[in-house]
């Protein structure tokens, strides 16, 4: 097994004297972090792509073509190269030029971008933020294969037998997948061929394990060899345990409550941080003595940290000098090479049990790279799921629930729950102050007589699953989010009509709560069809549900297209093989005024 070793950065905007660098100052620091990374052994260096304060450098691939002009081994990568709101031409392009300046030593990663700040800068709606990061990455693997490209889709004008410049000289150019916490991001990567870079920035690290086992089954479905699997996480070395702790702590708690103002996160008590210290995916103490290393998740290792001669400044707020100087070794400031000091890592992460097929540890990266993992990412990567996680891309089940809005302490009603793939999701994230109510309409108990009995088995406390003794909704206390998945159109079925989604959608507007959210998803039919085909091909017109709706009182929040499909003409019966599975779907979106 091989194991490398990286440092990662954002060129995070320091201080000095106790005031903020210049961005451009922090762009040169960047600049000479990676030359003695170079100097001192260090495998690979990342530099990452925001379009914010706190961080300089938005363009990663101009700061590495600096980086290569000085450096000669170091590889070079990007950490992350924002693919979604780039075009893939050019950033193949970019890279490939880098490629050229450094005789090889260009790595893409390529990721979706925890913040999202480069989506209106460029023009991109984020309610195609799945949809932009899949066509993107699917053409960029096409030109990867090398040669003429043809492709075509939605989100950027099509190529037909397009030649790109310039070629890498030793194709195909190296390029990894960042992975945030997503079963489909997992599949995704072994779809392409591609390594996996893993942002492990909190928790049990045990936790990606499954993630791993996945991406292993993933390639060997398609007979492909196992590939270097990546891990990223955050970490600083200190003297002691205790007093790299406390150096570390501020500057974490000020980057961690900085963005948690803006999303909603508590602010970090000095407890918990030592908690994920001591269990968790911060490396955080001495090396050699047990404080920042050897601590065992079941079958796992724990990664070494760095010895104490290479301190990695903190993620925000340290000295602008800070990783320079923490790469020498504190009795020579001028910095003499330190000999073995890679080999002397590797010997130290390669111990019995680790058994991924190849890791890059990537300590001391700005925390504020990637967002702590969110209750909806959580929820989707619980291992408890892997029977529905193979059908999470399809659903677009990450997509879809960030844009409902559901979070933690949620109350939610999910009606006509089918075999209750949504309920258990919402399970995951609404957690213990939350609770979701799976409901069948008295009319529909035929529908529950198997499914049911599964999910109630499964003996989850937040749930209550049940057939209820009325045919219109209703709730035992109020509700923030009422949830139907392909079911609306069934409603005025029978004869009901018009008059049965009046009450249905009156019925839904007294449960929700005040701002409440109705999420509303179906199988579209052709517009100005309005009801007519609900019952044949189980269809109905987007326009026509929300008419209904916004009748009742609701306001129409919006709509995410991440379940449309330009393919599907609307003749067919849903539950023909020729499209089931890939209708062409609306998700409306509606708040309880």
């Amino acid at each position: 097994m091989m194991t490398e070793f990286g440092l990662d950065t954002f060129g995070d905007v320091t201080e000095a004297a106790g005031l903020a660098v210049h961005p451009a100052q922090a762009i040169r620091d960047t600049v000479e972090e990676a030359v003695l990374a170079d100097q001192a052994g260090v495998d690979v260096f990342g530099v990452g792509e925001h379009h914010r304060a706190d961080f300089a450098i938005s363009s990663p691939e101009t700061v590495l073509a600096a980086i290569a002009a000085r450096t000669g081994r170091i590889r070079l990568a990007s950490a992350v190269t924002v693919l979604s709101s780039d075009d893939p031409v050019r950033v193949y392009q970019r890279f490939a030029t880098l490629d050229a300046l450094s005789s090889g030593r260009a790595e893409a990663i390529l990721g979706r971008g925890s913040f999202t700040e480069s989506f209106p800068l460029f023009g991109y709606p984020l309610d195609q933020y799945e949809r932009l990061f899949n066509e993107k990455l699917d053409l960029f693997a096409a030109i990867r294969r090398g040669g003429p490209v043809t492709w075509r889709g939605h989100v950027r004008p099509a190529l037909t037998d397009q030649a790109i410049h310039p070629p890498v000289e030793r194709a195909p150019l190296a390029t990894w997948i960042g992975v945030g916490g997503s079963p489909q991001s997992v599949v995704r990567a072994a779809h392409y061929g591609l390594p996996m870079l893993l942002a492990i920035i909190g928790g049990d690290p045990a936790r990606f394990r499954p993630f791993v086992d996945l991406y292993a089954r993933a390639l060997q479905d398609r007979k492909q060899p196992m590939l270097p699997v990546g891990v990223h996480s955050p970490g600083y070395v200190g003297r002691d345990d205790a007093s790299a702790a406390d150096e570390f702590f501020p500057d974490y708690k000020r980057m961690h409550d900085g963005i948690g103002s803006t999303r909603g996160w508590p602010p970090l008590q000095r407890a918990a941080f030592d908690a994920e210290v001591r269990a968790g995916s911060l490396y955080v103490g001495a090396a050699g003595n047990g404080g920042a290393q050897d601590r065992r998740h079941g079958a796992h290792a724990r990664p070494v940290a760095l010895p104490p001669e290479i301190q990695r400044r903190a993620a925000v707020a340290r000295p602008a000098d800070g990783l320079c100087r923490a790469l020498r070794p504190a009795s020579d400031p001028d910095g003499p090479r330190y000999a073995g000091l890679i080999q002397r890592i590797r010997r130290a992460m390669m111990k019995p049990g680790w058994t991924m097929a190849a890791m890059m540890l990537v300590v001391a990266a700005p925390l504020a790279a990637q967002q702590a993992a969110s209750p909806v990412t959580q929820a989707l990567a619980d291992p408890a799921r892997a029977d529905q996680q193979g059908d999470d891309a399809r659903r677009q089940a990450a997509a879809v629930l960030q844009f409902a809005g559901v979070k933690p302490g949620d109350v939610v009603v999910d009606y006509l729950p089918g075999s209750g793939y949504w309920t258990r999701i919402f399970s995951g994230v609404v957690g213990a102050k939350g609770h979701v109510y799976a409901y069948w309409p008295a009319a529909g108990a035929k529908y529950a007589a198997k499914s049911l009995p599964a999910l109630q088995a499964r003996g989850l406390a937040n749930v209550t699953a049940e057939v209820q003794s009325v045919d219109l909704p209703a709730a035992p206390v109020p509700v923030d989010l009422f949830w139907t998945a392909q079911n609306y159109h069934d409603i005025p079925n029978g004869g009901g009509g018009e008059p049965a989604l009046r009450s249905f959608d009156a019925a839904v507007f007294k449960l929700l709560k005040k701002g409440g959210t109705y999420i509303v998803i179906d199988h579209a039919d052709a517009p100005g069809t309005e009801l007519s085909h609900t019952g044949t091909t189980h269809r109905i017109d987007p326009a026509a549900v929300r008419r209904q709706v916004e009748a009742a009182g609701f306001r129409f929040v919006g709509e995410s297209k991440v379940l449309r499909n330009p393919a599907d003409d609307h003749s067919k019966n849903v539950f023909d093989p020729a499209i089931r599975g890939r209708t062409d779907q609306f998700v409306y979106k509606f708040r309880k005024p």
